[in-house]
């Protein structure tokens, strides 16, 4: 099992991060981009990992009929806009070409916390998003390597941070 307190800790660094890199984007936009990149995904395998954690909990509270407590990150949801493919499924490179998705079609959703980070971990499809006038870093947008033909996901990162905090105060394991 997870080691709840040192990995909270973690994200919460990583929460920090995310919102001083954000809030500086638009001033060191390569730098900020990278750091950015790495803390959505380090705290997209922390989750993942509690995640993992919580469902082999249910399943030995369940044999053993032992009281379970609350496990709220299996009902976690994130808010998040997806764009249908409308490209050439023969020909998709690593970084979202608007063109290969339809913009028309959007659609804003929830998803299941542990499928976005899923598809965080296995992006083969991902940019960062700057808003027009101050270039700060609002959003990134992702597909994974099975869904890139599929769905792009764009993820505002203010959610995101969100879905971290909600990690740290409500994960159990």
């Amino acid at each position: 099992m997870l080691l709840d307190g040192y990995w909270k800790k973690e994200l919460k660094h990583n929460a920090r991060q995310l919102d001083f890199w954000i809030k500086v984007s638009g001033k060191v936009s390569i730098y900020a981009e990278h750091k950015v990149n790495k803390y959505i995904l380090y705290s997209a395998v922390i989750i993942r990992k509690m995640f993992e954690d919580e469902k082999g909990a249910e399943t030995a509270f369940k044999k053993s009929n032992m009281h379970m407590p609350a496990l709220e990150l299996l009902k976690y949801k994130v808010k998040v806009t997806t764009y249908p493919f409308s490209g050439n499924k023969n020909f998709i490179i690593e970084r979202a070409i608007p063109e290969n998705y339809n913009q028309e079609k959007a659609v804003d959703e929830e998803i299941a916390l542990n499928k976005l980070c899923n598809q965080i971990i296995h992006s083969f499809v991902w940019s960062v998003v700057h808003e027009q006038v101050s270039l700060k870093i609002c959003e990134v947008i992702f597909a994974s390597d099975r869904e890139k033909t599929n769905v792009l996901y764009a993820l505002k990162l203010e959610d995101f941070i969100k879905a971290i905090n909600f990690c740290i105060e409500k994960g159990t394991i």
